[in-house]
């Protein structure tokens, strides 16, 4: 087999990272991952730790993870080849793993550290070279309630103790080692009875701990799970706590904060040129770039006298309030003001703290894009100093999760359903930061690398092509810019995906619950996306965009597609989606709010748009989500779908269609299944495989079926002629895997009856549909389903469909934004805001469905062009 070549996706600024990323396989190709030899440009073995995250229908290995500490002089490339006669160089360092009944020791090599198993500390300590960086991390939240007493209000503030339940060694491979910690925040609660008071846990949470042989750096991964009450249950302040050890005299100890481009520099005790002699102005320059400071107490004597009566900054914050704006502060104590001290737009989302025997750095990914976040440095000139990274700063507004009113808009603005079940209770947030780990103080411009670095995703993926030659995401069409007409269609597949990248920057889709998120349609009249227009305001996973970008991302190797899709596909796993209570594993339809539609669906969570990171990345807390969806069937028989259409149906448990909800149980099936070879998983998706293709209308015309979740059993209830639904919400994709993975050809041969099903080409349809007894209504071709008329088009030989595909895809007249596109306007009014960019009438349904069936008709009908 070749070498299969593997580049940077951002290339890493300082000298050695750890990394993990995969490689997907051919069918057949792989039976043993530990085969499996990674080597640089110059052929120079690179230790690596391999596992296996997935496996093909014949057994055979589909994708591999694989973990290494990669330095600078690497290169841009590195290579992967099966060599079975050949043995992998083992790393020279091994991480050393303890675990005790009470604690989790971790010695990498470069630091050791103590990971709890119960109390309120996460890490008791860290220690570098012997010396101790940090004495204690913890979880910090901050919650804000009223109190009522005798008729006057007042708000309480009260900051929570942290809960450990456990901690247990998830990987103990050589390389990399990850800790998995699950714990609670505890509140006071009062009974009502008797006045009494108890712990009561709450807002849970899980960290993911991340440690890499030989290296000083921890990678985190933080989720909680909200599980109040939104009307009186407001968080303040969310963060972790970080306590650092200072023994160096006030001018030794250092402050560092990421400002736009580079780092705020200062220390409780600045160096300032009182005398203004060129000695002590270099010091002071010294001082700013981390250099240890040394006086003589009789040639500097008249200095230390005159710097003794000068201020002792005690406090530091750097508050990002908006993702436009921070601002850095500071003040000797408690008792008295802040001063701003600088002030500025997106910061690096980077802090240290440290003295002359080290110190600890803390680089938080995508800090100003989830704002309002915060670095706060307490007590610096005191023996021991605190380090808070808050991920919801308490400096501002209070995090609240209400609905946006009391009611809902079904008949004016698409909410849905009448019922509201607008609820935060089970929604989740994940975030990711590093610690970096000192024993010496760095140089300013050493710390600036550290902060640059942790704003990006560092992983190695392979080219477009060998990712459409694995077939590991199905499939999907290459891009080919030798083909003028094959160009034309990818300046237009590109310039969509451009529109919305620069659309988040320019209407600031940012934010806490936000990043990550695009809006659903645009108004026209107010020129601004429609974000307090019921269901026409975020997108969440409507129409799959994720799907969209990932392919896109996949086609082009671009790490701006890559860094969207990222976002998106952590938000829609979280904040979308339910992570407890009664919709666990089910998540919210499009709204002005993520999580206030009273549609609460399988179809939104289908582990299909999440497995893509997945297998990029082998991210541990994706491959979580997806198993929480498995068994998503049964909750769904207790939240029917349809059940405002069918209130008066007694005799039926549940009303489902086979798209979109029974698609999303056999991705969720078929992920389960490919990732452990889990048989019970195969034989359910065999069972609904088997229903469809003995009753075609079911999977042709959509429809409305009863279904046994224990039997796997579809039961129909009723036809209404043709569904859009059918092909909506990656139908195509997930189906098509599953057919050619299966090898199932009568099943694919469905798929194609599908696509002629909806176009004129069928022969006797009037006849078949009237024999099945559905309604001949709705089997037009339109942009839902033309991407698979392609399929109908290619494997028939019809090349007249094919041309009208490609006519309805676009004709301009037909698709009238193409032209908006291509020739992009600004508008500007006296009643806009500011000048922007626009496309009039513009909708993500309409641009991700467009998108998705244009990358099926390439791969399909492409040579018709």
């Amino acid at each position: 087999m070749n070498d299969v070549k593997l580049k940077w996706l951002n290339k890493p600024i300082i000298n050695e990272i750890g990394t993990t990323w995969c490689i997907p396989w051919e069918k057949g190709k792989l039976n043993d991952s530990s085969n499996i030899i990674i080597t640089d440009n110059n052929g120079n073995l690179i230790p690596t730790q391999n596992w296996v995250l997935s496996y093909w229908s014949d057994g055979s290995i589909k994708c591999t993870a694989h973990a290494a500490v990669v330095s600078k002089e690497v290169g841009d490339e590195i290579y992967a080849h099966i060599a079975i006669n050949e043995s992998q160089t083992k790393n020279s360092n091994v991480i050393k793993i303890f675990d005790e009944n009470q604690y989790i020791d971790i010695d990498t090599g470069a630091i050791r550290c103590r990971i709890n198993k119960c109390g309120n500390k996460i890490i008791e300590f860290i220690k570098a070279q012997g010396k101790e960086i940090c004495s204690g991390i913890k979880n910090i939240c901050i919650t804000q309630k009223e109190n009522s007493f005798l008729g006057s209000k007042t708000i309480v503030e009260d900051e929570l103790e942290t809960e450990i339940i456990s901690s247990v060694v998830e990987q103990s491979g050589p390389i990399r080692c990850v800790i998995k910690i699950n714990g609670r925040h505890l509140r006071n609660t009062r009974m009502k009875f008797d006045n009494s008071t108890f712990k009561q846990g709450w807002l849970p949470f899980e960290i993911r701990l991340y440690f890499y042989a030989d290296l000083a750096t921890i990678k985190v991964v933080h989720t909680f799970i909200y599980n109040g009450n939104p009307n009186q249950d407001f968080i303040k302040g969310l963060g972790f706590e970080f306590i650092k050890k200072m023994n160096s005299p006030l001018y030794n100890r250092f402050v560092r904060f990421g400002g736009d481009t580079g780092l705020f520099c200062e220390s409780p005790k600045n160096l300032i040129d009182i005398l203004r002699v060129e000695k002590y102005y270099k010091l002071f320059q010294k001082q700013l770039n981390g250099e240890i400071i040394e006086f003589n107490k009789n040639e500097d004597k008249e200095y230390l006298e005159d710097l003794y009566h000068t201020p002792e900054w005690n406090d530091f914050l750097l508050q990002q309030d908006s993702s436009e704006h921070y601002v850095i502060k500071k003040r000797t104590s408690s008792n008295c003001a802040y001063i701003k001290a600088a002030e500025g737009e997106r910061s690096l989302g980077f802090a240290y703290v440290g003295d002359s025997s080290g110190g600890i750095g803390i680089s938080k990914k995508d800090f100003w894009q989830k704002y309002p976040s915060a670095f706060e440095v307490k007590d610096i000139t005191t023996q021991e100093a605190t380090l808070r990274m808050w991920l919801w700063s308490p400096f501002g507004e209070v995090m609240d999760l209400r609905h946006y009113d009391a009611k809902t808009y079904t008949s004016s603005s698409y909410e849905g359903f009448d019922e509201i079940r607008s609820t935060p209770y089970g929604i989740a947030n994940t975030n990711e930061f590093y610690i970096y780990c000192f024993d010496a103080m760095p140089t300013s411009e050493e710390l600036l690398d550290y902060a640059k670095n942790g704003t990006y995703t560092h992983i190695f993926v392979s080219n477009p092509e060998y990712y459409h030659k694995t077939g590991i995401f199905g499939v999907w069409g290459m891009a080919d810019l030798n083909n003028s007409k094959k160009a034309k269609v990818e300046e237009l597949l590109a310039k969509m995906v451009e529109f919305y990248i620069e659309e988040v920057d320019r209407r600031k889709w940012y934010g806490f619950w936000n990043y990550g998120d695009i809006m659903h349609s645009y108004d026209t009249t107010r020129h601004t996306w429609k974000y307090d227009v019921g269901g026409y305001a975020w997108q969440n996973t409507e129409l799959v965009p994720n799907m969209w970008l990932w392919y896109m991302f996949l086609r082009t190797g671009r790490a701006d597609i890559f860094k969207l899709a990222e976002a998106m596909t952590r938000h829609t796993s979280e904040v979308d989606m339910y992570h407890l209570g009664e919709y666990k594993g089910l998540g919210s339809r499009h709204n002005v709010i993520h999580w206030g539609c009273g549609c609460k669906e399988a179809r939104i969570t289908m582990a299909h748009l999440h497995r893509f990171y997945y297998y990029l990345t082998a991210d541990e807390r994706i491959g979580d989500i997806m198993e929480e969806v498995k068994d998503i069937d049964h909750t769904v028989v207790n939240m029917d779908p349809m059940r405002t259409y069918f209130t008066n149906d007694k005799e039926h448990k549940v009303h489902i269609r086979v798209g979109p909800d029974v698609m999303a149980f056999c991705s969720n099936w078929f992920v389960r299944w490919e990732r452990f070879k889990d048989e019970k998983y195969k034989q359910k998706i065999v069972s609904i495989i088997n229903f469809l293709k003995n009753n075609p209308a079911a999977f042709i015309s959509g429809g409305v079926f009863d279904y046994d979740c224990d039997k796997v059993e579809l039961k129909s209830i009723e036809y209404t002629g043709g569904a859009n639904f059918v092909f909506c919400f990656g139908n195509p994709f997930v189906w098509l895997e599953i057919a050619k993975d299966f090898g199932d050809k009568e099943f694919e041969r469905l798929l194609v009856e599908q696509g002629l099903f909806y176009t004129d080409f069928k022969l006797n349809k009037d006849k078949i549909l009237t024999s099945w007894g559905v309604p001949n209504n709705g089997f037009k071709l339109n942009i839902f389903n033309l991407g698979v008329a392609a399929i109908a088009a290619k494997l028939e030989n019809i090349p007249e469909l094919a041309e009208i595909v490609w006519d309805n895809l676009l004709n301009v007249d037909k698709n009238f934004w193409i032209k908006f596109l291509l020739n992009k306007t600004e508008y500007f009014s006296a009643m806009t805001i500011n000048t922007n960019v626009e496309i009039p009438f513009i909708s993500t349904n309409t641009v991700s469905t467009w998108s998705l069936n244009v990358i099926l008709a390439l791969e399909y009908i492409g040579d018709f062009l």
